[in-house]
């Protein structure tokens, strides 16, 4: 019954703005007010099925590609911008290139040491974290905002963190079917055909 009701108080207060502010009669503003509330209910039920469709693995990453380009657009300098487009995205395919290394190497070494990695970058991660506040304290008084060390941390790292996501995971070293190693399958009479 809320669904309902939230959407019969948002039609009614679009269709009063619409009469209100545009100076449209009842008959129009009532109209457009449908084509409003149900041409965005359809492209929100569109965006869902999409996003079920492709999964919430592809969709992050194009909601990242998307605030990427955002960025870019909105920070980058002119020196960039100066450039041709494919040097451009040359420096992006190698910030993602980059991010895919080092989570192999990541991965890698976390097969070899174990799952407890962490302690041994706990400091640089403390590090970090400290460093950015000293920055953003910074810019808070000297510029009175902290959005563009936002924005400039984001830009790289969003490439970095695409390479990062679509990185194949080190596998661990263990047979697929769990009987052994291959004289143990075969003194089982498993047979190797497919």
């Amino acid at each position: 019954m809320r669904r309902i009701s939230f959407k019969l108080g948002l039609f009614l207060i679009l269709w009063y703005e619409l009469c209100a502010e545009l100076g449209l009669s009842a008959d129009a503003g009532f109209v457009w007010a449908l084509v409003v509330i149900f041409g965005g209910m359809l492209a929100l039920r569109f965006l869902a099925q999409l996003a079920g469709m492709i999964g919430p693995f592809t969709f992050g990453l194009g909601f990242q590609t998307l605030l990427w380009v955002i960025l870019l657009w909105w920070l980058v300098p002119s020196v960039f911008q100066a450039l041709p487009l494919v040097a451009d995205l040359m420096i992006v395919l190698a910030l993602a290139l980059l991010g895919a290394r080092c989570r192999f190497l990541f991965e890698r070494r976390r097969l070899r040491r174990g799952p407890l990695v962490a302690p041994e970058y706990a400091g640089m991660l403390v590090a970090a974290v400290l460093g950015a506040l000293l920055v953003g304290m910074w810019l808070v008084a000297h510029w009175g905002s902290v959005w563009p060390l936002i924005g400039y941390a984001l830009l790289p790292g969003l490439p970095f963190s695409f390479g990062w996501r679509m990185a194949p995971l080190a596998a661990a070293r263990r047979p697929d079917a769990r009987v052994g190693d291959a004289k143990t399958f075969r003194d089982a009479g498993l047979s190797e055909e497919r």
